[in-house]
């Protein structure tokens, strides 16, 4: 038996395969090269994901299939109800280390490069594909040997299914401008500067992300939220990565507070529309594409 990655960034011991799968599942890890490599250019999990599987590969032999070997033994047998109170007491356990993890993405991550629209739109089609193929081959397996991938979770197991990124693959939209000058902060630290643009780009996300997360947020506050007449402070959570996934995201408590010398002047320049992150998938990783 080997070791994988899976794409939950855990390690799980790979089975014997029958001879057609294991054919298959080489030309289905092919597909999954290309989805993980489109995914890091675009850099949709802010780092958090690029980093586990990093830190992952750096553990002493045998740790990491450990690991996975004793949270599927725990959870094996076991009735939903019971799956759901062990997975929640084992995220309870996981929020004890939020903090360093936190601290430790901060400090590694690489910040998002800047893509052009021709760029971002070539790699998001290339995944695309790779998405769409990889999820055939999955149905291959389904269909030509079900005695294998209909027991013990083999298929989910070993081809999960791949879904497209949210959005448009073409050109991003503009958000609306954010009028006034604030003093920012990111989970309590100031940021040096009035503008949302390097809010964003401390984070690794574009600007229009940034002003979307906020609107969202405020819509589930139940607050609707005016780019043109904003109020004299507020407050919002950003999250990177996979919100279902406690080691796989990351949240940002993110303030603002309107300076006395405010002069009104809408947030930014050209920067603000300038492309510093791939929206994230993360945000709803499970979400249906538009296009």
């Amino acid at each position: 038996m080997t070791d994988t990655l899976t794409t939950d960034n855990t390690v799980a011991s790979e089975p014997d395969f029958p001879m057609l799968v294991s054919l298959l599942r080489k030309e289905w890890s092919n597909f999954v090269d290309v989805i993980t490599t489109s995914d890091e250019k675009l850099n949709t999990d802010g780092g958090a994901a690029a980093l586990g599987r990093a830190a992952i590969e750096k553990l002493e032999p045998g740790v990491a299939d450990n690991v996975s070997t004793t949270a599927t033994n725990l959870l094996n047998g076991l009735t939903a109800e019971e799956k759901l109170a062990v997975v929640t007491l084992i995220r309870k356990a996981l929020r004890t280390v939020d903090a360093d993890v936190k601290a430790y993405v901060e400090a590694n991550k690489t910040e998002a490069a800047e893509l052009s629209d021709a760029e971002t739109t070539s790699i998001r089609e290339a995944r695309k594909e790779a998405v769409g193929s990889a999820n055939a081959l999955r149905v291959a397996v389904k269909t030509s040997a079900p005695s294998w991938a209909l027991v013990d979770g083999n298929l989910d197991n070993y081809f999960p299914e791949y879904t497209n990124l949210r959005g448009s693959s073409g050109p991003r939209k503009s958000a609306e401008r954010l009028r006034g000058s604030f003093a920012w902060a990111i989970d309590g630290n100031p940021i040096d500067s009035d503008k949302i643009a390097d809010v964003a780009k401390k984070i690794g996300v574009g600007p229009t992300d940034l002003k979307i997360a906020l609107k969202e947020y405020m819509t589930e506050m139940g607050r609707e939220f005016d780019f043109a007449s904003p109020p004299e402070q507020f407050e919002f959570l950003f999250t990177s990565g996979n919100k279902e996934d406690p080691d796989g995201h990351v949240d940002y408590r993110i303030t603002a507070v309107k300076r006395d010398s405010d002069t009104d002047e809408a947030d930014g320049a050209e920067a603000d529309d300038e492309v510093y992150s791939e929206p994230t998938d993360n945000a709803d990783l499970f979400a249906d594409d538009d296009d």
